[in-house]
């Protein structure tokens, strides 16, 4: 289970569903992380492991890694459902 906490700091959080453990909590950089609303609209979780987050604030769709890590970034303006094709 993926979660996107708007705020200061901005998160992205991966809850296993079975255990209720934390297996993966990492910052997420936002334009302006005192103006909580609209940093982001969805997360993914590929196949491969990363994870897809469209940020609503910057205008781009980014891929992480497990650890937070930028993989891949594109300009998205208005982006709420990132997938991989």
């Amino acid at each position: 289970m993926i979660f996107l906490q708007n705020g200061d700091p901005a998160k992205l959080i991966v809850i296993n569903k079975t255990t209720n453990a934390i297996e993966r909590e990492f910052v997420l950089p936002v334009k302006n992380p005192q103006s909580v609303h609209g940093h982001f609209r969805h997360a993914r979780l590929t196949d491969a492991g990363t994870i897809l987050v469209a940020h609503l604030d910057l205008g781009r769709v980014r891929e992480y890694d497990a650890t937070g890590k930028e993989l891949w970034s594109m300009d998205v303006p208005g982006a709420s459902g990132p997938r991989r094709h």
